[in-house]
This record gives structure tokens, C-alpha cells and sequence, in this order.
């Protein structure tokens, strides 16, 4: 499982926010619609925290490297 690069910016229109997600095989998605740039780092701290929990591990629970 490759990593992804998390990317916040303004919003075209100005108001609110979206993250652009780029993974280590050239996908590129973005989400929309963040009311602040709060929110749109707590989306990317959640969502890095999932990725995490779903990564391969050992026979005895650790992440394999």
C-alpha cells in the first residue's frame, strides 16, 4: 500500500476549501467543500489515521515495514 500526499487549498470560488489526494501511482481525487481549513486538516488527520489502521501487519500486530 503506497502513500498518499494530501494537498488543502482555497476553494475556486473562494469560500471554503478542498483537498486534493495524490497517491504514489498518479491518481489524483479531490474533495470538495470544507467549510475551513480546520476542517478540511481534521478530514486529512482522520483519513491518514484509517489509511494507517489498514496497513499489512506482523503476526504479532505491527505494521509490517
Amino acid at each position: 500500500m503506497g502513500m498518499a500526499t494530501y494537498k488543502i487549498t482555497p476553494h475556486s470560488d473562494q469560500v471554503g476549501f478542498d483537498v486534493a489526494v495524490m497517491t504514489d501511482g498518479g491518481l489524483v481525487q479531490t474533495t470538495l467543500g470544507f467549510a475551513s481549513e480546520a476542517a478540511a486538516k481534521a478530514w486529512v488527520n482522520q483519513a491518514m489515521r484509517l489509511t494507517k489502521s489498514l496497513a499489512p501487519r506482523d503476526k504479532f500486530g505491527r505494521p509490517k515495514v
